[in-house]
């Protein structure tokens, strides 16, 4: 899945910070795919939060929604407090 797609390409030395040429980055992309997945694995690999603001320009408000509930998700699955857990 894209998960693993995107740990391989991760593990290879792509920029999980890196923009197409809407500049979009990964985070936003599975935010606006409904990917919670991918984007709690994104944000463990240390794709930058920054970014989300820019996404609320293209996707509006629900992007912070997704983002969390994806988390959350990952968090409680995982048995993690915090996103500093999630990144070690």
């Amino acid at each position: 899945g894209h998960v693993q797609c995107a740990r391989v390409l991760i593990d290879g030395g792509c920029d999980v910070n890196a923009t197409d040429t809407g500049g979009r980055t990964p985070l936003m992309w599975a935010a606006d795919h409904d990917k919670p997945h991918l984007v709690s694995a994104l944000i463990a690999a240390g794709a930058s939060l920054v970014q989300v603001y820019t996404g609320l320009v293209y996707e509006g408000p629900s992007i912070a929604g997704d983002i969390v509930r994806g988390l959350k998700t990952r968090m409680e699955k995982e048995g993690v407090r915090s996103l500093n857990e999630l990144r070690a």
